[in-house]
């Protein structure tokens, strides 16, 4: 990981074109040819009350939320648990606490929720899902024994479709970047796409993948290539379909409502809507504040939009123009 730092830090004083990435202004020399998108926004501002909800839940670093029978889950990672809440941030019930034992978790990252509203949470700490019912009550776990030791690897973002195939996507802790693996109905597992940082969504039943950025290798160090960002459809077994993000977008989550995607870019601070092809179609909201720690979100039945930041350990809650 140090390695990587530095070799960002020396293409940064002597390159000519700029990357960026989280907010941070890289240069790439070896890309100069790409072809980038740019970003042609179609403002619209079909969002414009912000509030802040969820200030007395005590969070720590709060990643991945999902909505289940309009109740909030929301993975509360330095807590070790999962916080079950109502649309003004109130709390209705805990999940977990640290530990490994049944329904306990270690550095919990992502969730999601399957037709049945059971609720799935990434224990990466623990290397397992746990599932769990929508009253909160443990049902079991699913070990994730596919894992390199060489790399130190983890996981951290999931999905599930409609015949139970959980997609996880895996972080390796030495820098390499992240796989998406599939632990199949079967219990079998598959990897699917390679050396790409990015985060996972569902949209009925069909699996998205976006990505932040590809890990190269480059000899012996590793380096980011130019800022290529696209949003992959993925099935069990290979890639479907893959489209263009603009340049940088640095995709932070990706969520569905009504039929289309909506996806938060971590440079440009905007919602912004996508077809069922990935195609861009206009952008909903656009964040009034610099803050690099603005992340996952989901969308209730109303269109609201809740959203975490987990520099401020807050949620922020984004209405929907009436």
């Amino acid at each position: 990981q140090v390695k990587i730092i530095v070799a960002l830090l020396i293409v940064f004083i002597s390159g000519s074109i700029l990357l960026i990435y989280m907010g941070v202004n890289f240069e790439d020399k070896d890309n100069a040819n790409i072809v980038r998108k740019k970003f042609e926004k179609k403002l619209v501002n079909r969002y414009t009350s912000f509030e802040t909800i969820g200030k007395n839940l005590n969070l720590s670093y709060p990643q991945d939320m999902v909505i289940s029978n309009n109740d909030i889950y929301v993975v509360d990672s330095r807590n070790n648990r999962v916080l079950k809440i109502d649309d003004k941030g109130n709390l209705i019930k805990q999940l977990g606490g640290e530990g490994t034992g049944n329904g306990e978790f270690k550095n919990p990252i992502g969730i999601t929720v399957d037709n049945n509203n059971d609720i799935y949470v990434a224990d990466s700490g623990n290397n397992r899902v746990e599932v769990f019912d929508n009253s909160g009550k443990y049902i079991r776990e699913v070990k994730v024994d596919d894992l390199s030791d060489k790399y130190n690897e983890s996981i951290s973002h999931i999905e599930v479709d409609n015949i139970g195939n959980i997609f996880l996507s895996i972080f390796s802790k030495d820098g390499s970047g992240k796989d998406v693996m599939v632990i199949k109905s079967n219990g079998r597992t598959n990897r699917i796409v390679n050396k790409m940082i990015g985060v996972l969504g569902k949209l009925d039943n069909r699996i998205f993948f976006a990505t932040e950025y590809e890990v190269v290798k480059e000899k012996k160090s590793l380096s980011l290539q130019s800022g290529i960002s696209n949003i992959i459809e993925l099935t069990t077994g290979k890639i479907l379909n893959k489209t263009d993000l603009p340049y940088s977008y640095t995709a932070k989550s990706i969520t569905s409502y009504d039929g289309y995607l909506y996806l938060f870019s971590g440079s440009y601070k905007t919602i912004d809507k996508f077809d069922s092809n990935g195609s861009y179609i206009e952008s909903v909201y656009q964040a009034d504040i610099n803050n690099d720690g603005l992340g996952f979100m989901t969308m209730d039945k109303s269109g609201n939009i809740y959203i975490v930041d987990y520099i401020n350990n807050v949620i922020y809650k984004v209405s929907k123009n009436k």
